[in-house]
């Protein structure tokens, strides 16, 4: 028994110490006595797994569970990172059609388009980036929240986010 939640926010706690076999752990027993279609175990499970391919079967069943912006932002940035562009390019478009809170999908795919040599399509992301979510310190202020200070990748990924926002939007200081 226990409550669901508890062990998927305790599970987010354990992700913010870098503590992700614990963190999977509690993840999966939220995921095994929440209620059936609940995605935020998945998520949590999909963040900390070890190798990329592991991560894109666990957002696949995330996204049957539910139709999110940020799951296939996070399967977007799985699939970019494992050279499979077309698949990131699709997630991205789907994520922006699920109407993103932050500015992480047009980050992802300025990067993916740039990558396949599609200026114009780079150019629109910028384009929608800034009339869509003009706050460039959102991306970063949500990964400090999310995973705390101590994980070096994450705070460089909303670093990444935070500074391309900044020279879109023309704040070179």
């Amino acid at each position: 028994g226990g409550n669901p939640l508890w062990y998927a926010m305790r599970g987010v706690a354990y992700m913010r110490l870098n503590d992700e076999a614990q963190s999977s752990r509690d993840a999966k027993t939220a995921e095994r006595i929440g209620p059936e279609g609940w995605s935020i175990p998945l998520i949590i499970q999909a963040t900390v797994s070890d190798g990329y391919g592991s991560q894109t079967p666990l957002l696949d069943k995330a996204l049957e569970a539910k139709d999110d912006w940020f799951v296939y932002y996070l399967r977007a940035t799985f699939n970019y990172a494992t050279n499979h562009l077309d698949e990131a390019w699709d997630d991205v478009l789907s994520s922006i059609d699920n109407d993103p809170q932050a500015n992480y999908p047009y980050v992802t795919g300025f990067l993916i388009a740039i990558r396949q040599g599609r200026v114009q399509d780079a150019g629109d992301m910028m384009s929608q980036m800034v009339e869509n979510e003009p706050d460039p310190t959102l991306g970063n202020r949500v990964y400090r929240a999310t995973f705390g200070d101590n994980n070096i990748d994450v705070l460089m990924s909303g670093k990444l986010y935070e500074g391309f926002g900044n020279i879109v939007i023309g704040q070179y200081e």
